[in-house]
């Protein structure tokens, strides 16, 4: 009983049955608001419904594929319900998770990261960064589907509403916010400083990173050009990526235009296998109209007194 495999064992248990009590907790309070099927179930039956939701949602399989399962899931254990009373309990889960958020960053300092995304008109995401022990800890707490692109002031006042209702962070903890430099997050900004005077507006270092490579990219004309020619082809030709693999040994990284550390990525590569990219060049697999282009300024770019 005093070995550490005992120790860790029972710290194990005490926080499964905390865990379970939280649970057993946001249901009695959900039960009360809403009186859902079910409510007359023992605690333990339902507590095991909802860990078996927050399961699948953690682990981003979807509920309906809960009916495909139930039978073998059944075999010995609780017996579950319908995919889409099971779907009821993601109240609960949510409300809980917000409770664990809440108690985790009570009395401690911390920043947001925000941003929009395209998903019918918009979906907007708010993420809460902070520290214990040396540890930076991130959660997402907010994601609002909204049928219309927001303005400053509607973003502001989501920001405010998750921040100060939803979440209680104290106008003196809240110490930076990252974003972009869309205008529509400079407005919300200015309006989020009121309440939270403290606040380090922190720009996207990565934006900012991403224009000065653009810069320098002229300062390497051929380069440009030639990772340019791959990238076109490489998009649009799968014997291209195959016939690569088989000269070089490994498939080219892919491009993404949203991913700005793609490029680099494709260009350490190229370079690294440099002594391979003439014989694929000049093999079958590639179009010769793209093959003439790459070779062309290859050579191009060995007679330039700078190429060295």
């Amino acid at each position: 009983m005093k070995s550490s495999k005992h120790a860790s064992g029972k710290e194990r248990l005490e926080k499964k049955e905390a865990r379970e009590r939280d649970i057993a907790k946001s249901l009695e309070d959900y039960d009360n608001q809403f009186h859902p099927k079910g409510e007359s179930l023992s605690v333990a039956h339902r507590v095991y419904r909802v860990k078996f939701v927050r399961s699948f949602m953690k682990a981003g399989v979807p509920l309906n594929k809960i009916d495909c399962f139930r039978e073998i899931l059944e075999e010995k254990a609780f017996s579950l319900t319908s995919s889409r009373h099971l779907s009821d309990f993601i109240d609960v889960i949510a409300k809980d998770e917000k409770k664990k958020v809440k108690e985790e960053i009570e009395g401690r300092d911390a920043s947001i990261i925000f941003d929009g995304t395209t998903h019918v008109a918009e979906a907007l995401n708010i993420i809460l960064r902070f520290v214990t022990e040396w540890k930076v800890h991130q959660r997402l707490i907010r994601l609002l589907l909204v049928t219309k692109p927001m303005n400053g002031e509607e973003l502001a006042h989501q920001l405010l509403s998750t921040l100060s209702v939803d979440f209680s962070i104290p106008p003196s903890s809240l110490l930076a916010a990252a974003r972009d430099l869309a205008s529509v997050n400079s407005v919300a900004i200015r309006h989020l400083k009121i309440l939270y005077p403290n606040l380090v507006d922190i720009c996207c270092f990565s934006h900012t990173l991403d224009h000065v490579g653009k810069k320098m990219a002229t300062c390497t004309p051929h380069l440009e050009k030639f990772m340019k020619s791959l990238v076109s082809l490489f998009a649009h030709s799968t014997h291209s990526r195959i016939a690569f693999k088989a000269i070089t040994g490994k498939f080219l990284k892919s491009y993404s235009e949203t991913r700005w550390l793609s490029k680099y990525e494709m260009t350490v590569q190229v370079h690294d296998l440099f002594g391979d990219i003439p014989a694929f060049i000049n093999g079958s697999q590639i179009p010769e109209v793209t093959a003439r282009n790459l070779q062309d300024i290859l050579n191009v770019s060995r007679s330039c007194p700078y190429s060295q």
